[in-house]
């Protein structure tokens, strides 16, 4: 594997595979305030990605057959809104962002494959391209 320098002068305290990520990737910030997202997934990481678009302010919607008790106590609390189904390309309309985060790999590529096909920016759970 050919190793290529870092322009960056400094030293960061990134480790070295994520900066070998960054070579393929595009890292950015965006604002999410008033956005709509979807996050496909119930879980614990799915729960996790969820605090940080909630504290980003998204219009999140999390679609899952299942949930955990925080997804359902932000539900009732009208801080997210629950979609207890599998998977429906239908939930990526008016989405802006979509991230994939269930414990089925083959469901989270369909996600990301759908938003791809619809050109919406998903983020895929330990998938770092």
């Amino acid at each position: 594997m050919l190793r290529r320098r870092c322009p960056v002068r400094r030293q960061s305290a990134l480790s070295c595979r994520f900066q070998d990520a960054l070579w393929t990737t595009f890292l950015f910030i965006c604002r999410l305030q008033g956005k709509r997202c979807l996050l496909v997934g119930g879980g614990e990481v799915a729960e996790c990605k969820a605090r940080l678009l909630l504290a980003a302010g998204a219009d999140l919607h999390i679609g899952a057959l299942r949930f955990s008790a925080a997804f359902r106590q932000w539900a009732e609390r009208g801080e997210l809104t629950l979609i207890s189904s599998t998977f429906d390309e239908a939930w990526l309309d008016a989405c802006w962002l979509v991230v994939a985060a269930t414990d089925d790999d083959a469901v989270n590529q369909q996600v990301a494959d759908a938003a791809e096909a619809s050109r919406i920016f998903c983020n895929l759970v330990d998938a770092p391209e």
